[in-house]
């Protein structure tokens, strides 16, 4: 995967769509473009995963940052980055690197959640706007 600085000035390798928040805002989910989406690779996503939901304490910061074991046991998040950056698709955004493949939903400080459909390994980007943008709960099914 392609590394990203914090003001992503180079979003040309990133495709973006839009989604809609669990209390009904949009936002926007990033990946690299060169990844591929088939029938296998989501239905491998689904299968043998343990279901999971892990309090977390994720600040903006603007750097990576390593998870806790905790994180990276359970919910399979290796790194993190948080930061301002006023985007389009939300004032802040999150990047993160997974190793396995989930339907994750990163809940802000609001309660509101935003969800990512991870299947393939990776770094992910969510572009978000809140009130409270520090990450405090992830699930993933």
């Amino acid at each position: 995967m392609a590394v990203h600085t914090n003001n992503m000035s180079d979003q040309s390798s990133i495709k973006w769509e839009t989604a809609t928040s669990k209390n009904g805002v949009s936002f926007k989910v990033g990946r690299e473009k060169t990844e591929s989406v088939t029938e296998e690779s989501t239905e491998a996503a689904a299968t043998s995963k343990k279901d999971f939901g892990v309090a977390v304490s994720w600040p903006i910061v603007g750097t990576w940052t390593n998870t806790t074991d905790e994180v990276k046991a359970r919910a399979a998040i290796t790194r993190y980055k948080l930061w301002e950056s006023n985007a389009i698709g939300g004032k802040y955004t999150l990047q993160f690197t997974s190793t396995e493949h989930y339907n994750y939903h990163f809940y802000d400080e609001t309660g509101d959640s935003y969800g990512v459909n991870t299947w393939s390994n990776g770094d992910r980007f969510v572009q978000y706007d809140s009130d409270e943008p520090k990450i405090a709960y992830i699930t993933g099914s």
